[in-house]
């Protein structure tokens, strides 16, 4: 989308932009992503190319803040359609609750 930024400010919104690797997650940067959605306004609209991305982080934003436990992860995650495979969505399963690599 060109203009994105200008496109969400001329709409009343304030904008925040992370770009992650669709194949390769990134700890930082998943970090930033998770803090930059903290401190915007709530509610707040995520979104990237495919939407696999932005719904790991969603999760993982509201995993965070609601203190889910894995299977409370899992099953959210089952509900919503969001694949347990994302990058992103995975490193954070891994690092919070060291589960096997497949």
């Amino acid at each position: 989308m060109q203009n994105e930024k200008e496109q969400a400010e001329a709409a009343g919104l304030e904008y925040a932009n992370v770009p992650l690797n669709p194949q390769i997650p990134n700890q930082h940067l998943t970090a930033e992503a998770i803090q930059a959605i903290k401190a915007l306004h709530k509610p707040v609209f995520i979104h990237c190319a495919a939407g696999a991305r932005a719904g790991g982080i969603a999760l993982i934003s509201n995993a965070i803040d609601d203190g889910l436990t894995y299977e409370q992860i899992v099953k959210k995650a089952t509900e919503l359609g969001i694949n347990l495979e994302q990058p992103h969505l995975r490193q954070f399963l891994l690092d919070k609750f060291a589960i096997k690599q497949d």
